[in-house]
């Protein structure tokens, strides 16, 4: 009896550990299948939240214990890192783990990579299956239940914000004691449709006649299936110095090589003083785009002068409430670029610059062998010539009014060299008539800077720029009344008569000695 006692006392203690220890290991444990909720914040209402899980984590079924490697990249974002140079060092080709460069990566690397692969998430390229949540009216919060260990990339459509692609970890977690799946909540990053614009392949500095390339990019806004009002317009209003030469072409690439197909827009000419607009028939866009590029061109014309920059405003129009068709905004968003063309302001004066002298003509030439000479024309008013544009005869010769005052206008930024060819009447062609002109502007603005005209004639005090134009004198002299001695002139003549009367005087003593030695012989 007492052995059998004793039998049950140490089958209790087993029992007893056997409890403890089970309490204990599943304390320590985490389930391989648990799962657990995601919280996305900074939505608007309407828009509907798409988790992709990209990675996976590898959890021991007996255990309960994370195994080393711990994240796998699922099958189909492997393979698809596999083609992609620039970010397959993020996978361990033999097993699609996750490699060290990966967690190591910087938030503008990341910010790229989550951009590309949600890109190609919605191109299909990479085919995965998501879990979707909408924002009810109201809400600017979603939350995602039931999903599994891993990381998710998630994306935002519908409303009329712009979301940027951002990811949910969901990973156990070990707090000293345990291993723990936390919930996770998340903030998506929206803006409204942007537009920017920019010159294509040129600087910001133009002459007339110039040809200025534009491209407009602008962001396409996502409006929910059932969306009544979507409204999607970009449009331009080109200033008097530019004229339009209606060639828009509409891309969904900036390189322009994929076109959007014309049934997807219309170019309208509105009334008031935009130039032109483009109406979107969103349902027509790819859904898989987020921009589209305008690019047209335009021409400098004779009034880019008189402007004080060739402004180019470009805008945006949306509806911002998709369910209400006055939300729409014509200039819900803008921008703006400008060029700017240049000029020269030159005087001819007397020596001292007191004086301003008509008659005086020039050349324009940008080398300095005066053989390129720079096409200008007559623009009407007299000693004013502007940069011709296509089609256009130059004038002859460049001459000033009658306050000896020349205006070159429509001028590119650059070096010139300005060469007298006819000097005031009165007056002499200086010996070296040309005058090297130098228009700079670093960061075109309209504003001159560093700019300087230098020649054997010019006042250098009088040089001065002010905004586009840079003005200076250059001065002749009249040597009219210098004059040189001649051998016909009375100093001459006077010098002769005294000589031949002094050798005539001389003749007559030599003779008259010669007759009075042979008398006193």
């Amino acid at each position: 009896m007492k052995t059998t006692k004793i039998l049950h006392q140490i089958m209790a203690c087993c029992l007893v550990l056997a409890v403890v220890l089970s309490m204990g290991l599943t304390g320590f444990a985490i389930n391989p299948d648990q799962t657990g909720s995601i919280t996305v914040n900074g939505v608007n209402e309407n828009t509907t939240v798409s988790a992709y899980q990209i990675i996976t984590v590898d959890v021991d079924q007996a255990s309960g214990q994370p195994k080393s490697p711990m994240y796998y990249w699922v099958d189909e974002v492997a393979d698809w890192l596999k083609t992609q140079d620039t970010y397959k060092a993020y996978i361990n080709e033999a097993d699609n783990s996750v490699t060290e460069v990966f967690k190591e990566g910087t938030a503008e690397q990341f910010k790229s990579f989550w951009h590309d692969l949600a890109a190609a998430i919605k191109a299909g390229t990479v085919d995965l299956t998501s879990t979707d949540q909408k924002a009810e009216a109201g809400q600017d919060s979603v939350t995602l239940t039931g999903m599994p260990m891993g990381q998710y990339l998630l994306t935002a459509n519908g409303g009329v914000k712009i979301y940027q692609p951002t990811t949910a970890k969901l990973i156990p977690t070990w707090n000293e004691t345990e291993w723990v799946l936390n919930n996770e909540s998340v903030t998506m990053k929206g803006e409204a449709p942007t537009i920017d614009k920019d010159v294509a392949g040129s600087d910001s500095s133009v002459a007339i006649g110039d040809i200025v390339t534009y491209q407009v990019r602008a962001d396409i806004p996502s409006y929910p299936e059932d969306a009544t009002a979507k409204r999607f317009v970009v449009g331009d209003k080109i200033s008097s110095g530019l004229t339009y030469n209606r060639d828009v072409k509409v891309s969904y690439d900036k390189a322009g090589e994929e076109q959007v197909s014309e049934d997807a827009y219309k170019v309208t000419a509105p009334s008031g003083d935009r130039t032109f607009e483009i109406e979107f028939n969103v349902d027509e866009l790819n859904t898989a785009k987020k921009e589209i590029y305008v690019t047209y061109t335009a021409t400098v014309n004779e009034n880019a002068f008189e402007a004080d920059d060739l402004g180019n405003d470009a805008f945006l129009g949306y509806n911002n409430d998709p369910y209400d068709q006055d939300s729409y905004k014509p200039d819900g968003s803008t921008t703006e670029e400008d060029v700017y063309t240049y000029g020269i302001d030159v005087t001819k004066t007397n020596k001292d610059g007191s004086s301003a002298l008509n008659g005086a003509e020039f050349k324009l030439y940008s080398d300095l062998e005066c053989k390129q000479e720079v096409s200008l024309i007559s623009t009407g008013v007299a000693g004013v010539y502007r940069h011709t544009k296509s089609g256009e005869s130059a004038a002859d010769v460049l001459a000033v009014d009658g306050n000896g005052n020349l205006k070159l206008q429509g001028l590119d930024l650059g070096t010139y060299y300005l060469k007298e060819t006819k000097a005031p009447d009165g007056y002499n062609l200086p010996k070296n008539a040309v005058t090297t002109i130098v228009i700079s502007d670093d960061d075109p603005d309209g504003v001159l800077d560093d700019s300087s005209a230098k020649g054997n004639n010019v006042l250098e005090e009088s040089v001065e720029a002010e905004k586009n134009v840079l003005s200076f004198k250059i001065w002749n002299t009249n040597d009219s009344g210098f004059e040189l001695p001649t051998t016909g002139g009375m100093g001459t003549v006077l010098f002769t008569v005294v000589g031949l009367a002094l050798m005539g005087g001389a003749i007559v003593l030599i003779v008259l000695t010669s007759k009075k030695k042979k008398a006193h012989n």
